[in-house]
């Protein structure tokens, strides 16, 4: 029976719309769906509680979850994918519904622009949501990875900043998911440092199931991209060269004479234009190493950053308090 078990679980999807996550809607809002979504009929009608939903997300403070479960229906019944009702099946509102008060839950067909979201892989990203500061947001960053490698064929997806951006606002964040997912042969995952020679700017991660890609097919699939679009390949020995050699006149010198870093053969500038905030701001990060307010480490991750893309998103409170302060 076990094998039956598996066969039918491997043969199960959960169907959700693009708009779900094209939309501007919340982290808790898309794992809302989907934690309700596993449980309705073929008719897409079920009949669930807060603490029944809430439970399958948290092993405790139940309490908390619901808190922002119910917002996040709020957001599924605005953007039209979910209409709540009570057992006589009139229309309710999600703050009417005590924790153990049954809510009939109808959802919206999925027809023409949709995704599969596979079921054992979701349960086991909700299991790896337990064990991370925003588990919501890695639920969030999943589905929008399901969005965007959905097809019956091999399909290697990008998840724009524009998207996972409404969930997290770092980089550092996402790199952390992507890894958590790909240890967990959930996804493949390939960012060799391609850009486009045009605007500069990196192309992003390539992304794709591992049931269509390993991870070594994935880099040979994102070579043949990269050779029919013309991006080319960041040198990052050079790069890492580049500003080893900076931080070495930094230590010899012990000064500032300008807000350029020279070596023996090109000039690293310090001051970098960082992004993530309302108005896009520059700062001089050499200044900030100077005054002890950076570590070299952070030196040299934000100098190659923006070596590779000509700015920087991955900042720190430091930055942020930097900024503010501008």
């Amino acid at each position: 029976m076990k094998e039956l078990l598996q066969q039918k679980l491997q043969g199960r999807f959960i169907i959700a719309p693009n708009k779900l996550i094209d939309s501007n809607v919340s982290a808790e809002a898309i794992t809302a769906y989907l934690l309700m979504k596993e449980n309705v009929s073929n008719s897409n009608i079920g009949e669930l509680t807060l603490k029944m939903i809430a439970e399958k997300l948290a092993d405790n403070n139940i309490d908390r979850v619901i808190k922002k479960l119910r917002p996040a229906i709020q957001e599924l019944i605005e953007l039209g994918v979910v209409g709540l009702f009570d057992c006589s099946f009139n229309e309710a509102n999600i703050n009417e519904f005590k924790a153990n008060d049954t809510m009939v839950v109808c959802f919206e067909d999925c027809v023409g622009a949709f995704f599969k979201v596979s079921y054992i892989e979701y349960r086991a990203v909700l299991e790896l949501s337990k064990g991370v500061k925003k588990g919501f947001a890695l639920v969030a960053y999943f589905t929008a990875v399901m969005r965007f490698t959905n097809s019956n064929h091999a399909v290697v997806g990008f998840v724009a900043p524009k998207i996972w951006k409404k969930y997290v606002s770092d980089n550092r964040t996402i790199k952390e998911y992507q890894e958590l997912l790909a240890e967990n042969d959930i996804i493949s995952v390939v960012d060799d440092g391609y850009y486009t020679p045009k605007t500069g700017k990196s192309v992003g991660a390539r992304v794709a199931r591992t049931e269509h890609y390993t991870e070594e097919q994935l880099e040979k699939a994102v070579d043949y991209m990269a050779q029919r679009s013309g991006w080319v390949k960041t040198n990052r020995e050079q790069t890492n060269e580049k500003i080893s050699k900076s931080m070495k006149k930094y230590h010899a010198s012990k000064e500032v004479q300008d807000e350029t870093f020279k070596t023996e053969t090109e000039e690293v500038s310090s001051t970098v234009l960082v992004k993530g905030f309302d108005e896009d701001a520059y700062i001089d990060l050499r200044a900030l190493l100077k005054a002890g307010k950076l570590s070299e480490e952070k030196y040299i991750d934000y100098m190659n950053e923006a070596q590779e893309k000509s700015f920087i998103c991955d900042i720190d409170e430091i930055l942020i308090q930097m900024i503010g302060e501008m």
